[in-house]
This record gives structure tokens, C-alpha cells and sequence, in this order.
């Protein structure tokens, strides 16, 4: 025995319009009156209209137009303690944060074969 709730395949599909609805429809653009969107429409694109009623019919007929955009939940971002990063994200870390000279330092650097002596000073060779 059905509790309710949402079931698949149950209620109208999506998109689709009522009978009632479409017919009403059908029957305004046969008979030539004027919609409330084109209404809205037509003093929006009138020149002799004042600014600020243009504006109005704007603000009103948007909706009808273009479709809101959706909120999106805002993740910030979280880093690692620079002690668990390796070696490479340490490296891409410091070539995306840092100015072109030192990206170039580090580039000749890298092309001579690394650090000279073998030891890790913060200068580089």
C-alpha cells in the first residue's frame, strides 16, 4: 500500500503545458490582442517614452526574458600546511605567486641542473 511522497514517473512531465493554459494561448495570438509582455515590450522600445518608464517595463518584462541564475554555494578554499605540500606543489606554489624575475631565476636554475654544492640555501645559484 502507496505512503505517498514522490514517486518516479509520477505527475506532469516537466515542460509540459496544460491544456487550458495552451488553448488560452492559442486563442490571444489568433485574436491580436496584445499580450502583457509585448505590451512591455513595445513602451520599453519607445523613443517617446520617458527613461524612467522605459526602465520600469525593463525591470518588469526581464523576468519573462532571461531566466535567473542559480545561487551557487561558495567553498572556500582550504591549503595544506606548507609541511605536508611536496616538493612540486611547493614549486607551483612559488612560480604562480611569484614576480617574473624570480620565475626566471628559477628557470636558469633549473636548466643549469639544480642547486650547486648539493646543500639547500634559500639563494639561488
Amino acid at each position: 500500500m502507496g505512503r505517498g511522497g514522490k514517486r518516479p514517473g509520477a505527475g506532469r512531465p516537466k515542460g509540459s503545458k496544460h491544456a487550458v493554459t495552451e488553448s488560452i494561448r492559442c486563442e490571444i495570438a489568433q485574436s491580436g490582442v496584445e499580450t502583457p509582455l509585448e505590451y512591455m515590450l513595445r513602451v520599453m522600445c519607445d523613443p517617446t517614452a520617458s527613461d524612467k518608464r522605459r526602465d520600469d517595463m525593463a525591470k518588469a518584462a526581464a523576468p519573462y526574458m532571461h531566466a535567473r541564475l542559480e545561487s551557487v554555494q561558495h567553498i572556500p578554499w582550504q591549503p595544506k600546511p606548507v609541511e605536508e605540500l611536496t616538493d612540486e606543489e611547493l614549486m607551483e606554489l612559488i612560480m604562480v605567486t611569484a614576480g617574473e624575475e624570480v620565475q626566471q631565476i628559477i628557470g636558469k636554475r633549473d636548466a643549469q641542473g639544480g642547486q650547486k654544492g648539493g646543500h639547500h640555501d634559500t639563494a639561488p645559484c
